[in-house]
């Protein structure tokens, strides 16, 4: 089981937490997020991306050059996020 939940996004949130992630964060790789975020994935299909797959020639997640990782805290729970289209997606900590 993956430790980090699905919490919000930034425009479901307040802009004082979104913020004050963001000062605190981390760089991490894709597959660090990924070995730790439960339903990534198939979240990442609702914003329209292929799921990673040989089969595929889509566009995913992983490939997509304008998305970036991070980890963090938010509002004082450790975090991992997502920015996609200028939206930070988080997962917080069980």
């Amino acid at each position: 089981m993956k430790d980090y939940v699905f919490e919000t996004d930034c425009v479901a949130s307040d802009g004082e937490s979104i913020q004050e992630m963001q000062d605190l964060a981390t760089d991490v790789t894709y597959e660090t997020m990924l070995s730790h975020c439960e339903g990534m994935l198939e979240y990442s299909e609702e914003l329209g991306y292929e799921r990673a797959s040989n089969r595929g020639h889509g566009l995913t997640l992983k490939n997509d050059w304008a998305v970036s990782y991070h980890k963090s805290f938010y509002r004082g729970r450790p975090c991992y996020f997502f920015v996609w289209s200028a939206i930070e997606n988080v997962w917080v900590k069980r």
